[in-house]
């Protein structure tokens, strides 16, 4: 049996059990993710992960906006599932997801391929985490509509709105910041 892999955008190929740095394409991440929908295309409005990614790096301190930038890039393999699916594997599982495995090895190869260490020092990740909760509140203001239902506590939104952009235009904001965030990091 051959081993699991993913054509990516520019047809190459991501082996998705062993990948590798020299996999990791800066275009493949910012077209594919460019298409993949956040909340399960729940929102009001198709707004891209490509997108919600560049939204995160600008909430970051300076120097740790690459990571930012990446935090989703793995979901150009695995997709954007919700955060509701996530908790449903590991109330499943009862113990740490194999999407979780694969997600760690994704995440490894890609900031290999741009000379970011991982996994993220605890103040990296603490950071990346704070901005994309701050992400979650503010897409939650801006394009979902109300429900009832409780969210998981999330800090305060941003002062500013989010109006979404079209995927050629999210693909080309995500390529503009990146090469601005991971230069001489392989972009």
């Amino acid at each position: 049996m051959n081993a699991p892999w993913s054509q990516t955008a520019s047809g190459g190929r991501f082996d998705i059990l062993d990948p590798k740095p020299e996999q990791v394409r800066l275009s493949d991440i910012a077209a594919q993710l460019s298409k993949i929908c956040r909340f399960g295309g729940a929102c009001t409005d198709f707004y891209s992960v490509a997108q919600h990614s560049v939204e995160v790096a600008e909430l970051m301190p300076r120097k740790w906006r690459a990571y930012g930038l990446l935090h989703d890039a793995h979901e150009m393999i695995v997709g954007d599932l919700t955060t509701p699916v996530k908790r449903a594997i590991h109330a499943v599982y009862h113990r740490r997801a194999p999407l979780d495995v694969l997600v760690d090895r994704i995440d490894a190869a890609i900031h290999a391929a741009f000379g970011l260490a991982y996994p993220l020092a605890p103040e990296i990740a603490d950071a990346v985490k704070l901005a994309d909760l701050t992400m979650l509140a503010t897409e939650r203001r801006d394009l979902m509509r109300p429900c009832d239902h409780a969210w998981l506590p999330l800090p305060a939104p941003r002062n500013w709105g989010v109006t979404p952009l079209d995927c050629g235009r999210a693909e080309q904001l995500f390529l503009i910041v990146a090469r601005q965030t991971l230069k001489g990091a392989g972009a």
